[in-house]
């Protein structure tokens, strides 16, 4: 996350992420494997570590990214993963439901809106 990514607040995405853990901006991840995985920030509690991942699109985040999260998470030491976006698709939405239903994977999809709701 850069201060250039505009449309998405990165104020407030700072100020939500830190009421979570401890915040640390661009982070180097790296999978099992040892391959780098981009995340835009890392926010850890005392036993968790979830990846925050921010999408300045003008189309919804579809399926196709909450799938590509899903990987990330099953071939890496997080325990999940925040994204952050102006719209997710409505299957987007349910798909990242039903990972967190089936599954020990924690995915929160957060629209940008929302954002100065929950960083109060």
């Amino acid at each position: 996350m850069t201060a250039s990514n505009d449309g998405i607040n990165l104020e407030l995405t700072y100020k939500f992420i830190s009421q979570i853990g401890e915040v640390k901006k661009n982070p180097i991840v790296k999978s099992v494997t040892g391959k780098p995985i981009p995340v835009d920030a890392v926010v850890s509690t005392k036993d968790q570590t979830y990846a925050v991942f921010t999408y300045n699109w003008k189309r919804p985040v579809g399926i196709n990214k909450v799938h590509q999260i899903e990987r990330i998470l099953k071939n890496s030491f997080l325990d999940g993963a925040i994204l952050i976006s102006h719209k997710f698709s409505l299957n987007a939405e349910e798909l990242a439901s039903k990972i967190v239903s089936s599954s020990d994977q924690k995915i929160l999809l957060i629209q940008n809106e929302e954002l100065k709701y929950l960083a109060e």
